[in-house]
């Protein structure tokens, strides 16, 4: 199987564990478990990111690209399991190594060409995952809570 992505990704997002579980052994998952693990991530799938760390997935080495995907910046599985807002999924993260003090990009600005940096919390309250961004505050010490926002040139975007 050349690149798996394609056909695999419906069903990821579908969050069929059992599925994926007997694929699993015909996908060379050094090449796309990161691609998978972002997948599961993303849409806030925490039965998938166990059984993906299970069979040897790096759950703190996230892909810096996702197949052709331009859109997608290198950041933190924690972060993505942020942004899905599933706690569920966070906690799988959380439970395989994951911290809630990683950083990552949270979105882009295709206008500035910018990518926005910062931690859960940051990446919780931007998304509005409000129901994620409590239970991380509930959970977090203070003196972590605090981190700076920051805007930087994005180095994967195309200029004219």
């Amino acid at each position: 199987m050349q690149n798996p992505m394609s056909l695999i990704g419906p069903f990821i997002k579908q969050g069929d564990p059992q599925f994926l579980k007997g694929i699993l052994d015909k996908i060379d998952l050094l090449k796309f478990g990161g691609d998978m693990m972002q997948q599961a991530c993303a849409y806030g799938k925490g039965e998938i990111v166990d059984l993906l760390v299970s069979e040897g997935v790096d759950i703190l080495n996230p892909p810096e690209t996702v197949g052709s995907d331009a859109e997608y910046r290198r950041s933190p599985f924690i972060i993505q399991a942020a942004k899905s807002g599933d706690i569920k999924t966070l906690e799988a993260v959380l439970k395989h190594g994951g911290t809630l003090t990683d950083c990552g990009c949270i979105c882009l600005s295709k206008k500035k060409k910018n990518v926005v940096i910062s931690n859960v919390i940051g990446c919780a309250a931007y998304h509005g995952n409000t129901a994620l961004l409590k239970y991380v505050l509930e959970r977090m010490p203070r003196q972590d809570a605090e981190i700076e926002t920051m805007e930087h040139q994005d180095k994967h975007a195309k200029t004219k």
